[in-house]
């Protein structure tokens, strides 16, 4: 079970890094601190957040994460034995 999971975090962990470099590659897109005057904090987190959902949704529909998570929670009604 142990490895399951863990290949499970491997799959979900990486929206939020591909989501991270997105946001990332666009707040710093223009001159340093042009962007910082231009938007607000809520502007900012806006971006974040649709970033962000753009990608876990991408995650979540792909066959990757599909299947990790299919082995997961598959037979998680018996009771793991040693090799889990």
């Amino acid at each position: 079970m142990q490895r399951k999971l863990a290949a499970y975090n491997v799959i979900a962990g990486r929206p939020w890094m591909r989501a991270a470099e997105l946001y990332r590659s666009t707040v710093y897109s223009s001159a340093p601190g042009e962007a910082a005057e231009e938007e607000g904090w809520r502007d900012r987190l806006g971006a974040w957040n649709t970033v962000a959902n753009d990608e876990l949704i991408r995650n979540q529909r792909s066959e990757e994460f599909l299947r990790r998570a299919e082995g997961l929670f598959a037979g998680r009604d018996r009771v793991p034995s040693q090799a889990d």
